[in-house]
């Protein structure tokens, strides 16, 4: 295995194009700069967004600038609803991949960071080689983590999150070892019978070959990720 799940988060690509002072997206929806949005008036924009994007094949998505594409992003994490989140990846999915915005740096996401080359859709997941996360089994997987941590490390471990984003490599490199190290050690055992396993969609021996597949990976890449930085 080479570096690129311990490198992986390292390219930002144009993520860091400083939001401009203009409302977020000047196309044919107007959207509220994401600073202090309205919640309800901008969760009504962004339905308004989703469903034109939906129904647009692709015109809207493709006419979008980066920095829209970034400010659409920021209002999305602002108003933090899972569903529209992930409604929101999905159709800017081609831009993302290129583009990655810097995103709020939640445990989760910390956690998952340097995996993220082998996550891919429930549906495109199946068992086997090459090994492949869904995302899924991500949230009980995570939540597993967290309850594992002792109080006080993860009170520590969030108030260092608070405010920052997936642009902070300081932050990622600082924070992540120490909680891979963990993740790694706290699913090496597990046989897929976590809390909250079976909205996951997956049996409990699919949820051992994932948990195990993900230990290896994240013992991987707490070493790695602090080699490559010295």
């Amino acid at each position: 295995m080479g570096l690129d799940l311990a490198q992986s988060w390292r390219n930002p690509g144009t993520a860091n194009v400083a939001p401009s002072a203009g409302p977020a997206f000047t196309g044919p929806l107007a959207l509220p700069p994401p600073r202090h949005p309205n919640h309800r008036a901008a969760e009504v924009q962004l339905d308004d967004l989703l469903h034109a994007a939906r129904h647009s094949g692709g015109r809207l998505v493709a006419g979008l600038s980066d920095q829209e594409i970034i400010q659409i992003m920021k209002l999305a994490d602002k108003i933090g609803d899972p569903e529209r989140l992930k409604t929101l990846r999905l159709l800017l999915r081609p831009r993302l991949a290129t583009l990655r915005p810097p995103r709020p740096l939640l445990f989760e996401r910390l956690l998952f960071l340097p995996l993220d080359p082998v996550i891919v859709e429930r549906k495109k997941w199946s068992p086997g080689a090459p090994f492949r996360i869904p995302r899924s089994a991500m949230r009980p997987i995570s939540r597993a983590v967290r309850r594992n941590l002792p109080t006080t490390v993860l009170l520590d471990m969030d108030e260092a999150l608070a405010g920052r984003t997936t642009a902070d490599h300081a932050a990622i490199e600082e924070l992540g070892p120490p909680l891979w190290k963990h993740a790694a050690k706290a699913l090496g055992q597990q046989n897929g019978s976590l809390p909250g396993w079976h909205l996951s969609g997956h049996s409990l021996a699919e949820g051992g070959f994932i948990c195990h597949g993900c230990a290896r990976l994240w013992q991987y890449v707490a070493t790695a990720v602090p080699e490559a930085m010295a």
